[in-house]
């Protein structure tokens, strides 16, 4: 399903990012929206993404207004699970610290042991030259293109991911999401009990894995080892449920791997269900926020041999562990 989103001011698509001082006027007069966890918005959205019932307007000011007053989802309410979008915007270091503390990228500091805040998506090198389809880092990142939730491999899982378009491709490369939360509340009773306690082995080479043998470096392997996740997350302040899965999660402790796999599969199948998808469809000057708490997401394929993309992105960590939550 397309969530319908509009163009923010100067926007093109399948063209390469503006000048820089354009970006920066296409701040204000935007359309700010949301992509909930939640089956009930507090106001509703336009278009077909009405139907589905976790997208909803949030406002009309853009990232203008939202850089000067409180944000709404700096707290852990209902809004907290809101992945926004808005058309138009420079996306900023310091817009990203306003949702609370930074996680540095893992793939920068597991290569190089270099600390960085903002991590490049896409196939556009550092020196904005085109990677084609066979170039490494682009066949590392179709990773990507499983359902997943951001870094849930670290100790403190990622909460908000923050994400905006330099360059978009004319077609492919969507951003699709689905509410684990919705997913939650529709399972049968005695699957909710049964998963209730269970906890969820995060491996981040184990995902990796899929998309080649030798995709993770040694060193980057080093640096992210297992760990424990559970398996049934709560809003801390509704108490609203939902289940903490993706890519990333091999196993379930004390639970035999084929036991642990037909269960996930299962739960990653009711999730992403393809009336419950929702489908973003990026526009240069994007900038789109959700919580990776409640939310899974996947990126769909697109023809890197023929078009460019570059994305930026950040990423504000969790609270703690979630075993302690």
């Amino acid at each position: 399903m397309e969530a319908w989103l509009r163009r923010g001011p100067g926007a093109s698509v399948g063209g390469r990012t503006q000048p820089r001082a354009r970006l920066c006027a296409m701040w204000g007069g935007a359309r700010w929206w949301a992509v909930t966890g939640r089956r009930r918005a507090r106001r509703a959205g336009r278009g077909r993404a009405q139907q589905h019932g976790f997208v909803v307007e949030v406002g009309d000011d853009g990232a203008g207004g939202l850089l000067g007053q409180p944000t709404g989802l700096e707290a852990d309410g209902a809004g907290a699970e809101a992945p926004v979008v808005d058309h138009g915007g420079r996306f900023e270091h310091a817009f990203s610290q306003r949702f609370g503390e930074l996680e540095y990228d893992h793939v920068a500091y597991g290569r190089e042991r270099k600390i960085r805040y903002i991590g490049c998506i896409g196939n556009v090198d550092e020196h904005g030259k085109q990677m084609r389809s066979n170039h490494e880092r682009v066949v590392f990142s179709t990773g990507n293109e499983m359902w997943h939730s951001d870094s849930s491999f670290r100790p403190v899982p990622t909460r908000f991911s923050i994400s905006y378009a330099y360059e978009v491709t004319p077609e492919g490369g969507e951003l699709e999401f689905v509410s684990t939360r919705s997913a939650y509340a529709r399972l049968p009773d005695e699957t909710k009990e049964k998963i209730a306690d269970l906890v969820g082995i995060h491996d981040y080479v184990y995902s990796r894995s899929k998309v080649g043998p030798n995709a993770v470096t040694p060193s980057h392997a080093e640096s992210l080892p297992p760990v424990l996740q559970r398996l049934v997350r709560k809003n801390p302040v509704t108490g609203e449920k939902n289940y903490y899965i993706g890519s990333h999660v091999r196993s379930i402790e004390n639970w035999s791997d084929e036991e642990a796999r037909t269960l996930l599969d299962d739960l990653t199948a009711r999730a992403t269900r393809p009336e419950d998808v929702c489908r973003h469809r990026w526009q240069v000057g994007d900038l789109l926020i959700w919580d990776n708490r409640c939310i899974l997401h996947r990126g769909k394929p697109y023809d890197a041999d023929r078009y460019r993309r570059r994305m930026h992105q950040t990423r504000v960590a969790g609270a703690g562990p979630t075993l302690e939550e």
